[in-house]
């Protein structure tokens, strides 16, 4: 199977890192690409992109076409892998801004979306993603967690709904226990 594991976090001793490595561990015969976004951020969105971002691909001028490089390189990257594991840092109950700007970088009309009469249809089909996360204290699911709602459905809406909320790590908050619980969660997975 081809891995990306996507790396939000800028710290090197992440957790939800460890849980990625985790659990990409699982899964037979992976051949991992790793996307640090905490190492090596995406660009953040410009007005050059946003003016650019709807022009047709095939009208789009050498200049406006040099405004997507990143951009292209990012989705040809997620679109080549059959698993995509996403590493969560959470930051102040949501996802890293290097994260935020991984999605605003892939989340492009007409290559990953498109609108129709009855909504938007996702074209990035096919693939299943993990998430695994660490935070201070927020646990997925409660009143403070922003973050895994978000992931969901931002993928969702580029087509990625087989989306799996892994693991867990609430580092302020019983750390020991939730790395047990974790290790767990991503033993029991069916890979």
């Amino acid at each position: 199977s081809k891995v990306l594991h996507i790396i939000s976090s800028a710290s090197p001793a992440s957790l939800s890192t460890k849980l990625g490595q985790l659990l990409i561990k699982r899964i037979p015969s992976a051949a991992v690409t790793v996307r640090d976004l905490g190492k090596n951020p995406p660009s953040f969105v410009t007005q050059e992109y946003v003016e650019t971002r709807y022009v047709p691909l095939d009208q789009q001028t050498p200049e406006q076409k040099k405004t997507f490089a990143e951009s292209d390189a990012l989705l040809a990257e997620l679109k080549a892998n059959d698993i995509i594991v996403i590493s969560v840092a959470v930051y102040n109950f949501g996802v890293p801004a290097s994260l935020k700007a991984w999605i605003d970088q892939i989340a492009r009309p007409g290559l990953a979306f498109h609108y129709t009469a009855t909504g938007p249809v996702g074209l990035i089909t096919g693939k299943k993603v993990y998430i695994v996360s660490s935070s201070g204290g927020t646990p997925v699911g409660s009143p403070m967690d922003f973050y895994s709602t978000f992931l969901v459905k931002t993928l969702g809406f580029v087509g990625l709904t087989d989306v799996t909320l892994a693991a867990n790590v609430t580092v302020a908050v019983n750390k020991d226990e939730s790395w047990a619980a974790a290790e767990k969660a991503i033993a029991a997975l069916p890979l």
